[in-house]
């Protein structure tokens, strides 16, 4: 049987873990077209020899990957299951997925730490520190998958458009999963003229899925658990955990 997304899916769905749901199948449909790519791309990767017969520099930018898919919708629908789904068993030997917040923060430390560095060595600062930053992430993985794709800061949100221009120009694919549709990143948000670029990026270079539906698999969770817990004390609290647990196994919906 074919692999990927959508075996998983039905695998799944043989097991009685999950139910049928439409929406969610053809998410994963797009999911397996892209995990096809990737599968295809691996298995005829351009060797550095033969760029260099071709005469293609040590520079040259890498194969582009297959476009990615930025899956949105309210929560409880089942984003991170389906994000479970492809990153399982994606065929790609650098890839990495990453909530997107904790992901920022390390860029903004990787940018922190390059400017200290040509600090320490007296060197003029750079004109552009985003895209030697954004290409080392590129070095290091292929394939990004970002669960729970939120802007709430200036400091992310001015950098976005040079970061993701730059890693997409590199190749890199990306699958996000967002509780807001691609225009309602940032909203509200100061300056946020400035980040419209890169909400056009978004939407010219990543396929926009809405996962909708009124059913919240979360809240679906909590049914076998009783509503009032008494006497307090040890049952109580074990109970509360595994009620707690039980949502938190897909907190991003």
């Amino acid at each position: 049987m074919k692999q990927g997304p959508l075996a998983n899916l039905a695998a799944r769905r043989a097991a009685g873990e999950i139910h049928a749901d439409p929406v969610q199948e053809r998410i994963v449909e797009r999911l397996q077209a892209v995990y096809d790519q990737l599968e295809a791309m691996s298995a005829h990767p351009v060797r550095p020899g033969l760029l260099a017969r071709l005469g293609i520099g040590r520079t040259a930018k890498p194969p582009a990957g297959p476009h990615g898919l930025y899956i949105w919708g309210p929560v409880g629908r089942g984003k991170s299951m389906l994000m479970d789904l492809f990153f399982a068993d994606a065929p790609v030997a650098r890839k990495r997925r990453v909530h997107f917040h904790e992901f920022m923060l390390e860029v903004q430390e990787r940018l922190h730490r390059r400017r200290e560095e040509l600090a320490a060595k007296g060197a003029p600062p750079e004109s552009d520190t985003i895209v030697p930053i954004a290409k080392a992430i590129a070095a290091e993985t292929r394939l990004l998958c970002f669960d729970e794709f939120q802007v709430t800061n200036i400091a992310d949100a001015m950098i976005l458009a040079r970061l993701f221009e730059t890693l997409f120009d590199e190749g890199i694919t990306v699958i996000a999963t967002s509780n807001r549709a691609p225009d309602d990143l940032y909203k509200g948000g100061l300056q946020r003229d400035r980040f419209l670029p890169f909400i056009d990026l978004v939407k010219q270079r990543l396929e926009i899925l809405e996962l909708g539906g009124d059913r919240d698999y979360r809240m679906d969770r909590l049914r076998n658990f009783d509503v009032y817990l008494t006497p307090l004390g040890a049952w109580a609290n074990a109970k509360l955990d595994e009620a707690f647990r039980a949502l938190a196994a897909g907190a991003d919906g």
